[in-house]
């Protein structure tokens, strides 16, 4: 098992919205995360209501933020010695407009890891019950299922 420590520079509301349903992009000349495990996490938020488009797999530039997409990265400028994920979002007139994942690659393909920084992505917040998948210190096991 890790521990997640996780900073996520959110505002100070629990939940920040998309006003659309953004894009996934996985960064292929980056990441190591496999699109069958973005594909899980994406059902897993679209259970609870929330809206995704389509998973694409493309070269991406250095740019951290695309507007109307979450994209995965690989490790980028994330401190693997403190952070397993990292998830960052732009803002526009109060809405989410892009996201931003880096996973350490060791842990790029944990579906509660990817599951639980796309939550963030989305605008989800870390809550205190220790047995929610958002929980800021959950202890994540590379699982197939929750």
């Amino acid at each position: 098992m890790i521990l997640l420590l996780l900073s996520s520079f959110a505002i100070s509301q629990s939940h920040i919205n998309w006003s659309f349903a953004p894009k996934i992009v996985i960064c292929k000349n980056e990441s190591q995360t496999k699109h069958e495990i973005v594909n899980k996490a994406k059902k897993y938020w679209q259970a609870r209501g929330y809206s995704l488009g389509d998973i694409t797999e493309k070269k991406c530039d250095k740019e951290i933020y695309s507007y109307g997409e979450i994209r995965f990265a690989g490790e980028r400028s994330l401190d693997t010695n403190s952070y397993f994920g990292l998830t960052n979002r732009g803002y526009a007139n109060g809405n989410v407009v892009s996201g931003y994942i880096q996973l350490a690659n060791q842990d790029a393909n944990n579906l509660e890891l990817v599951t639980h920084e796309l939550g963030h992505a989305l605008g989800v917040q870390h809550n205190d019950i220790k047995s929610d998948l958002m929980y800021e210190y959950h202890m994540y096991e590379n699982t197939d299922g929750f």
